[in-house]
């Protein structure tokens, strides 16, 4: 691994870390109701609840103390977020229908999708556009990010309530890598 590549997952998941422990309990609270609103929906605010999330993250990632009201602010947002996941879905279904593999790379394409939404104004098509774009451009950074990730929640959920730690962590996790990726200030 690249010297460059190993601290850009360190980097992120410190970082994450250490915003963590600054607010555990809104991360904690927004997590779970972002899990259960989004299940209860069947699906349909996931996507814009996830926007609202990343907003939380970087609310704290700014200094300030995010709030979990921040998760019901939709504004502009919902139509695109709303959009977006179902577009997301929908490939994302047809992939692992045809062969599984195809549904894996979609999910990992897909990555900075929501993230695009709530760092800049953009319709769903541009949005997953943007995302395929940062993914391709740094496939093993965004690839570790994802697996790292992916363990840490399996980890967590190998725990009763670990995963109320490590899905918060995996969120800002991918908020601060997306952030270096794009080049945010």
């Amino acid at each position: 691994m690249s010297d460059n590549v190993e601290a850009f997952i360190t980097d992120s998941f410190k970082g994450a870390w250490d915003l963590f422990i600054k607010y555990p309990v809104p991360y904690i609270l927004a997590f779970i109701l972002v899990a259960v609103v989004g299940t209860l929906t069947l699906g349909i605010l996931a996507g814009p609840l996830a926007v609202n999330y990343i907003n939380m993250i970087r609310t704290g990632m700014a200094g300030d103390e995010p709030k979990i009201d921040q998760l019901w602010a939709f504004g502009d947002i919902l139509v695109p977020a709303l959009l977006t996941g179902i577009l997301m879905g929908i490939a994302v279904t047809l992939g692992f229908i045809f062969l599984v593999l195809p549904g894996i790379a979609l999910i990992l394409l897909f990555t900075f999708a929501f993230h695009e939404l709530s760092y800049r104004p953009a319709g769903p098509v541009e949005a997953i556009k943007a995302s395929v774009q940062i993914v391709l451009a740094e496939p093993l950074n965004v690839l570790l990010l994802v697996i790292v990730g992916a363990f840490a929640n399996i980890l967590g959920n190998a725990i009763v309530v670990g995963v109320l730690v490590t899905g918060p962590i995996t969120a800002i996790a991918y908020t601060i890598g997306y952030e270096s990726l794009v080049g945010v200030e």
